[in-house]
């Protein structure tokens, strides 16, 4: 009876589920973005574009939060 059993069971796939969680993340991170102020916005920006960076990863405008 157990070797007849199947090993795994596949559901079928949702089709519309992940299109409707990425179009509210993308809602939600828009209203987000568009909530920063001119200062947040830079903040980011320069975290960003030193996120490889060793010496400013070390240092606490990176810790910023």
């Amino acid at each position: 009876l157990a070797a007849r059993a199947p090993t795994f069971l596949s559901t079928p796939p949702a089709a519309r589920a992940g299109r409707t969680a990425m179009r509210g993340f993308k809602e939600d991170f828009d209203a987000w973005r568009s909530g920063l102020t001119d200062d947040e916005r830079s903040m980011l920006k320069n975290q960003a574009q030193n996120e490889f960076n060793k010496k400013f990863r070390k240092s606490d405008e990176f810790k910023k939060d």
